[in-house]
Order: C-alpha cells, then structure tokens, then sequence
C-alpha cells in the first residue's frame, strides 16, 4: 500500500521552511534539490523562492553546496568511486560546475582508488585488462593508472 504524499498549502512559508530544515537535518543537500523537493509538494514557485532566500539567511548557499559535496566525497571513497563519477553525481544534484571542479582538485582520491583496486582484484584476479576497465566504469581515468598499478603489485 503505497503512502500518498502530503500535500502542502501552496503558500504555506512557515511549513516549508520547517519542511526544509527537517530535511537537512538528516542529510545535506544542495539548494536546488531543496527547491524541487517544495515544488513537488505543490507549494507556490513564487514563495518557495521566498522560502530559499530566508534559507540563504540562516545558511548560506555555498555552505549547503559544500557540505553537500563533502558527504558525497565520503560515500565515494566508501563505495570506491572516482572523480568522473562524483563530478557527474554533484552536477545531477544542481551543484555548480566551478565548485565541483574546484572539490575535485582539492580532494585525494587515493582512498578511493585503493577500495576499488580491492574490489577489482577480488572479481578479476590479476587480469589487468579487466581490472582497467572496471576503474574507468568506476570514474577513474587514465590520470589514475599508475597508482593502481603500484597498489596491485603491493598485494
């Protein structure tokens, strides 16, 4: 039995940014995701802009934005997700490109790489083709091939 969504008075400015901080106390997420989340609820697109300027106030957008990229930087080193793979994730949610380039650079990816050789080399053994291909399928490119090189030879 499916639940039926709740419906929210479309001008409601109270419930929405109540709405709103609900959710980014339990995640964060970047403002763009916030302000489709209030436009499926059926609020009003005039005041779910009202609403995300009083967000702005208490936070600012380049800091849910971070805080955003961060948590996804940690479920990629958890998974052993590369930087294509975040970068196309992060700009999905509505990120902006320059703080998702600039995320990138700033981040080592060394973690990652090292749970995706793992995971490479429990399903292909020591077939290095193989073992190519699975971390391109998991965003990491050509850049990244000699230090997964160094991690297979060390065992």
């Amino acid at each position: 039995m499916r639940r039926k969504k709740k419906q929210c008075d479309p001008n409601d400015k109270e419930y929405m940014l109540r709405y709103v901080k609900g959710l980014l106390q339990r995640r964060p997420y970047p403002i763009s995701a916030l302000r489709k989340k209030l436009l499926r609820k059926g609020c009003n697109p005039d005041v779910v802009e009202e609403v995300m300027v009083k967000l702005k106030e208490v936070a600012p957008e380049e800091l849910l934005n971070e805080e955003y990229l961060e948590a996804l930087y940690m479920g990629a080193c958890r998974k052993g997700k590369g930087p294509m793979w975040f970068r196309q994730r992060a700009l999905m949610s509505g990120v902006p490109e320059y703080m998702v380039n600039s995320y990138i650079d700033s981040a080592n990816w060394k973690d990652s790489l090292r749970v995706c050789v793992e995971k490479a080399k429990r399903k292909y053994d020591s077939d290095f083709y193989k073992i190519k291909g699975f971390l391109y399928r998991n965003g990491f490119n050509e850049s990244f091939w000699d230090m997964a090189m160094e991690m297979l030879k060390e065992g």
